[in-house]
Order: structure tokens, then sequence, then C-alpha cells
């Protein structure tokens, strides 16, 4: 399958697949899936949904690689 065959939807797919099936985090399995498709860097942005998205953020938070949101505002 090439680069133009797959959906967002599908990488999501086989992204959460691979991350429980080798346990790795959801990052590795992308970078896994994306050397696979021999996917563009500058393009991955617009194969990655909503949820996997959200699920790469969750996680990246978790192990200290983003900073979390704040979801209040600053009273000063």
């Amino acid at each position: 399958m090439s680069a133009e065959m797959i959906t967002s939807e599908e990488l999501a797919i086989e992204v959460v697949t691979l991350s429980k099936g080798n346990n790795i985090t959801l990052l590795e399995a992308l970078t896994e899936v994306v050397g696979k498709y021999d996917l563009d860097i500058n393009d991955i942005q617009s194969y990655i949904s909503k949820p996997l998205r959200a699920k790469l953020e969750a996680e990246c938070t978790q192990l200290g690689m983003l900073k979390e949101k704040q979801t209040t505002k600053r009273l000063f």
C-alpha cells in the first residue's frame, strides 16, 4: 500500500494495533508506520486523525514530552 492509498483512519488503526501488539508507545508505532509507507514527514500531519492526535498528545504529556494544557484561566 502506498502513501496515496492509506487513509487517516487506516493509519490510526495500524498505529494503535502495532502499539498494543508490540507493547511500544504510540509515537514509536507512528514512526514505524510512517517508515513502512514511506510517508513524507512534511505531510504526516494530514494523515493523523483527531482521535489519534488526542491519544498521542495524552501519551506524550504523560511521558513528560509535552507540557500539560491549562484548562483554567490565570487570575494574575
